[in-house]
C-alpha cells in the first residue's frame, strides 16, 4: 500500500483505526477522500484504482477478521 497508493498509506497511517480500513473499502468514501484526487489524477483508468484499492481493504479486512464475524478488534 505504502508504494502504490502512498496518498492512502499517508491517510491511513494518521488514523490507523477499524473505522479507516472499513472506510477504505467504500468508493464514494474514496471519491470523497482528499488525498486520493492525487491519486486518481495519474491514473487513466480511476475506476480500476478504486476497484483495486477496495480489493485490497477487502483483503485487509478478511485477514484482520480473526474471528469471521465480520468485524474487526481495534487491537
Amino acid at each position: 500500500m505504502q508504494i502504490a497508493w502512498p496518498e492512502l498509506f499517508q491517510y491511513f497511517i494518521s488514523d490507523p483505526s477499524v473505522d479507516s480500513i472499513t472506510s477504505l473499502q467504500s468508493w464514494a468514501y474514496l471519491d470523497g477522500l482528499p488525498e486520493a484526487n492525487s491519486l486518481f489524477d495519474r491514473s487513466p483508468d480511476r475506476e480500476l484504482v478504486k476497484n483495486a484499492i477496495s480489493a485490497y481493504f477487502d483483503t485487509l479486512f478478511s485477514l484482520l477478521d480473526e474471528n469471521d464475524d465480520g468485524q474487526i478488534d481495534s487491537k
